[in-house]
């Protein structure tokens, strides 16, 4: 705003705006001073403008990572977990957890599901697992056939712990894993049509 270009009624409503002081009543000065006295004033205005504040730069934001979950191995609510128990009774793994971390480690065993048989007979078939000899039994029985010749037959749970009374022995039957240990089943769950006619897939002796 240049004051020297403005007409007296600009003049005398800026200075009543402005509330700009004057030596008299602004009525009864001069249009000209009027405008010099605005001009002064205005010059003083920019000086005692305190300059703005430099803006502080914005603090970079880092995206906020989300801490992992960490799953506790309990055996409480770990269901499909007789490859875990079986670990446990074959290697003489003391807690569950560690056995647990076993699984995960042998075959990615996921909390709450079981292993696939062909994952396990996988690792076992490198004949140590934990740092244990495995070696393969055969769980089978032959009887004689009528006519010549013999018939060979998969043995049943029963059959192979009066068999095997001595050592320790990991056991594969359909859908689920346990260890028979100096003729003892551990962790034989009674399954659809007995735990007596479960027929063994593949065994091996922990030595």
């Amino acid at each position: 705003m240049n004051p020297q270009n403005l007409n007296r009624a600009q003049l005398l409503e800026v200075i009543k705006n402005k509330k700009i002081e004057t030596p008299k009543p602004a009525h009864q000065i001069k249009t000209a001073e009027l405008a010099n006295i605005i001009e002064a004033y205005l010059k003083v205005e920019k000086v005692d403008v305190a300059p703005k504040a430099p803006k502080e730069p914005k603090q970079k934001v880092e995206p906020q990572v989300e801490e992992p979950k960490v799953v506790v191995l309990t055996e409480e609510g770990d269901k499909n977990n007789c490859t875990v128990k079986m670990l446990q009774n074959a290697f003489g793994i003391e807690k569950y957890e560690d056995a647990a971390q076993e699984a995960i480690n042998l075959w990615q065993r996921k909390r709450g599901h079981g292993v696939k048989t062909a994952t396990i007979l996988e690792s076992f078939s490198t004949g140590k697992v934990l740092g244990k000899k495995v070696e393969k039994v055969e769980a089978t029985n032959a009887y004689l056939a009528i006519g010549g010749g013999t018939i060979t037959r998969k043995m049943n749970l029963v059959s192979f712990s009066r068999k095997f009374k001595k050592g320790t022995f990991v056991i594969l039957v359909n859908g689920h894993a346990l260890v028979c240990k100096d003729g003892e089943m551990l962790n034989a769950v009674q399954g659809e049509y007995g735990i007596k006619n479960a027929l063994i897939l593949h065994a091996w002796e922990v030595k």
